[in-house]
């Protein structure tokens, strides 16, 4: 009996994003529902949180007759699939109701489909990472950027470096104090980002630490848009929009203001 079963024509997107996984933690959640599967990691040093949520709407043949948790072997998953995720292939994804794991890959190959079957045992469910986090609807505002100018802005946010994010219902400006301070000003009027939601007079003000950006950075290369979910009470959140397939999220863990 299988508690989970899904497919994906097409792995690539897919595989772009479970390659980002590399920079965490080797045991992950997987979070299974009618409403969707959710792979959840955290970062070494716990300055960030990694969802990547998978619409049914973009799979094929989904089907979630029960709800659970299940922990992964970040490393070993993306040890066995690293040969198919590349390629052009279809995916089927089980989890049976004994907890294993095993997934399917039909490639073509001489315009014949070959079928390998990669088993695998789930781990034990990591507590810190069952899903408590905000969804993106519960934001006070969200702010779009296109890709290409997110990348050109937090490269220059390396390692350790404490970046202040301030939001207008206009504006909004990025600054950092070390190295070489800098300050970026993006504006709805030039057309540089949009910015919706419930912002009053006073700014939205965040100051966080960027421990490792090259996620952030690699993570902008599988879409178009970048969006950031901001709100007084909660942890920032960098969402990648990923078309039908879903979303990839980041939450960033905030400094004191």
């Amino acid at each position: 009996m299988t508690s989970l079963m899904f497919q994906i024509n097409d792995c690539s997107l897919l595989g772009k994003a479970l390659a980002t996984f590399r920079w965490m933690r080797d045991i992950a959640n997987v979070n299974f529902s009618s409403s969707g599967v959710s792979i959840i990691a955290s970062h070494p040093l716990d300055s960030f949180i990694a969802v990547l949520k998978i619409n049914p709407s973009g799979c094929g043949n989904f089907h979630c007759p029960e709800s659970g948790t299940i922990g992964v072997d970040l490393r070993y998953l993306r040890y066995r699939m690293k040969g198919f995720i590349t390629d052009p292939c279809s995916l089927w994804f089980y989890i049976f109701a004994n907890g294993d794991i095993a997934f399917f890959f039909i490639v073509q190959l001489f315009m014949m489909p070959k079928l390998w079957c990669i088993p695998m045992k789930s781990s034990g469910v990591d507590d810190r990472l069952l899903p408590t986090n905000p969804v993106p609807g519960a934001y006070a505002a969200t702010i779009s950027i296109p890709s290409e100018k997110f990348r050109r802005i937090f490269r220059y946010a390396t390692s350790r470096r404490t970046v202040h994010i301030s939001v207008r219902s206009h504006q909004v400006t990025i600054r950092s104090v070390v190295p070489r301070g800098m300050e970026i000003v993006l504006t709805t009027e030039n057309e540089e980002c949009t910015i919706e939601g419930a912002i009053g007079e006073e700014p939205l003000n965040f100051v966080v630490t960027l421990d490792f950006v090259r996620s952030f950075i690699e993570a902008s290369n599988i879409t178009d848009t970048v969006l950031l979910h901001l709100d007084d009470t909660k942890p920032l959140l960098l969402n990648f929009p990923l078309g039908s397939l879903g979303s990839f999220m980041f939450y960033v863990v905030r400094s004191h203001n």
